[in-house]
């Protein structure tokens, strides 16, 4: 079996996301990647494939991240995922209540 090239898969939204939520806040920290490595120990490579998301990062990395930012992981996960919301790629599965309108519903 022949491995595609990682620049042709498809990447994950949750990453993108993810990606872009880590950005967005070291950007406006005013930081740079190499500023931000150094405040975390990671390599510039690691944070840039994270924001870009064509990495995964354990919880302990996004810990890591989130401290130097002086945030909660919860905080920034409420942030890049408000309550309800949904990854554009989830199919809405949910079963509703089952009701469907009725044109002749309300009227007497």
């Amino acid at each position: 079996m022949v491995e595609e090239p990682a620049s042709s898969r498809q990447v994950n939204p949750a990453r993108l996301r993810l990606g872009k939520g880590l950005h967005d806040l070291r950007v406006g920290q005013g930081w740079t990647l190499h500023q931000l490595a150094d405040r975390v120990g990671m390599s510039v490579a690691s944070l840039s494939a994270y924001e870009r998301g064509t990495r995964g990062l354990s919880l302990d990395a996004l810990a890591t991240i989130c401290r130097a930012y002086d945030e909660l992981v919860a905080d920034f996960l409420r942030g890049i995922y408000p309550y309800g919301s949904r990854e554009p790629s989830e199919p809405d599965d949910s079963p509703g209540d089952g009701h469907t309108p009725n044109s002749d519903e309300g009227q007497s």
